[in-house]
């Protein structure tokens, strides 16, 4: 399962976003580890030599919480998302060829596994999953037993480490992709991470870039955009629905039957599901209208017009506020928006559960 970006806000849910380039851990004062935060600076050098640490007295956390320094640079450099497996080893997908500076490692951008070796509470020991030129800021990284699944448009890639020693091996390990035809290619509006539900299914999502891809079954899926292309727009996917923007998907291991369950978001990162199978997502979003959301099944999240064409603001009526607009709150068919908190780019999501 997946271990994820976590913050304190309502009904047990948790999220973080801040910058540079350190994993930071959240604790229960005097007892257990609740859970891990990637801080993802995206817009910062990764070639520099050194980084300010942010002071951990600038983290804001409800009683009873702390936070402390796991790893930083030069251990792992601007991550993009992170997994944590079985052992509690930190698999982290780095983004040091983002957008403009796409071509700044010719090598390319690396999964790294970083773990603490003593139990002293940090970090001791990093190494290289893989590392190839395709691999350029992928936007996610899902730990499965031996499998590795990175998110790296147009494709969903799998790696199966074959002989489980931690180090992709082209002459030994496989490397297969999944699906693949996610518009959006060294963006950050493209396809974004995998978690792993309690039915056994895989969870994934995807920003408004749009896409084309064929699952396993041999459907074919056609989500529009108004932001980056408009080849879909409008057109029905072979299940017989018209989906648009951002969207969350259901699947099984082996990429047969995509099911998509909530769309029209405009950049959702990340979704985490309980133990109950519920389903909640957060979208990052320019104006000052960020969410987290519960995903209603097959619902629509309003972002964009019903065909796909346009965005919120050409279709925003007089008095509306942005919240209310941006998300169609007002007009049916729509679901709810849930906590709008304001400007930010959340890109991270864990639902804590059991009160521990």
């Amino acid at each position: 399962m997946s271990g994820r970006t976590l913050k304190p806000t309502i009904n047990a849910m948790v999220q973080l976003w801040i910058g540079n380039f350190q994993i930071m851990k959240v604790m229960k004062k005097n007892t257990k580890l609740l859970g891990l935060i990637l801080a993802a600076g995206m817009s910062c050098l990764a070639t520099q030599a050194q980084h300010k640490v942010v002071p951990l007295e600038h983290f804001s956390t409800i009683e009873g919480l702390e936070v402390t320094l796991w790893a930083k640079s030069p251990m792992l450099y601007n991550p993009a998302n992170m997994d944590i497996d079985k052992d509690g080893r930190i698999w982290v997908s780095e983004g040091v060829n983002y957008r403009r500076h796409y071509d700044r490692k010719p090598e390319g951008d690396r999964i790294m596994v970083l773990e603490d070796t003593d139990g002293d509470g940090q970090a001791d020991k990093e190494w290289a999953f893989v590392q190839e030129p395709f691999l350029r800021c992928p936007m996610g990284v899902a730990v499965i037993d031996n499998k590795v699944v990175v998110s790296m448009t147009p494709d969903m890639i799998v790696y199966t480490d074959v002989n489980r020693d931690m180090v992709f091996d082209p002459e030994v390990d496989k490397r297969e992709v999944l699906l693949s035809g996610f518009n959006g290619r060294v963006h950050d509006h493209s396809l974004h991470s995998v978690t792993v539900g309690p039915d056994g299914q895989w969870y994934w999502n995807a920003g408004n870039c749009g896409a084309v891809f064929t699952d396993r079954s041999a459907r074919t899926f056609r989500i529009g955009s108004s932001y980056m292309t408009q080849e879909a727009a409008g057109k029905a996917s072979d299940d017989g629905h018209v989906y648009v923007g951002g969207f969350t998907a259901r699947m099984n291991p082996d990429g047969s039957w995509v099911n998509v369950i909530g769309f029209n978001y405009r950049n959702s990162y990340e979704q985490t599901v309980t133990s109950f199978g519920d389903v909640f997502q957060n979208d990052n979003d320019d104006p000052p209208a960020a969410r987290t959301t519960w995903v209603m099944e097959f619902g629509n999240a309003g972002f964009s017009s019903f065909d796909g064409k346009r965005s919120w603001g050409a279709d925003r009526r007089p008095g509306q506020s942005t919240p209310v607009a941006e998300w169609r709150q007002e007009d049916p068919g729509t679901m709810p928006s849930g906590d709008v908190y304001g400007g930010g780019a959340p890109t991270g999501i864990a639902y804590y559960e059991n009160g521990a």
